[in-house]
């Protein structure tokens, strides 16, 4: 499973189908609860299905966010020029099989502070299910089962012009 939670991401969602309690009123609060609680359907229909145990699950983010956004206005988009740790550091959380050895599970969690990118998802998963990639599939991509390079480095490229969320 592969979770994109856009629902984290500036300005934050807001409404959702889940029920959210009425005293979560600030954006960024009702965004992490709804996260939260698409969370644990996922987790409780992979348990109800017998899956939950053998399943990789991956939860991303294609950035991560200034930490002081929330008390900023809505259209802050501090990202795009303060490329802070909080913000080249996408979300990016792994629910790991017991099935996966040791080592491999050692290794995907020292990764947690390697430079990591969403680049690494398709060698990751294609690692798991014991995939070999096409000879002309190309990725610049770690697989995080192993080691990524301390000196890795790490291009981003921001095409957007400058707007305002509405």
């Amino acid at each position: 499973v592969v979770v994109y939670l856009n629902s984290l991401h500036i300005p934050f969602q807001s409404d959702s189908s889940i029920e959210i309690p009425p005293d979560l009123t600030e954006r960024r609060l009702r965004a992490t609860y709804i996260a939260e609680q698409s969370h644990r359907m996922i987790f409780a229909a992979l348990r109800d299905s017998g899956r939950y145990d053998s399943s990789l699950i991956l939860s991303v983010g294609d950035h991560g966010e200034n930490p002081q956004a929330a008390e900023e206005t809505i259209g802050d988009l501090s990202r795009l020029t303060q490329l802070g740790a909080g913000v080249i550091h996408p979300l990016f959380l792994a629910r790991v099989p017991d099935s996966v050895p040791t080592a491999q599970r050692q290794t995907l969690a020292s990764n947690a502070n390697a430079l990591t990118s969403l680049i690494d998802i398709v060698p990751t998963v294609a690692r798991f299910l014991a995939v070999d990639l096409p000879d002309d599939y190309t990725s610049d991509g770690f697989d995080l089962f192993t080691p990524v390079p301390a000196s890795r480095i790490h291009y981003t490229l921001n095409v957007n012009d400058w707007r305002s969320w509405p």
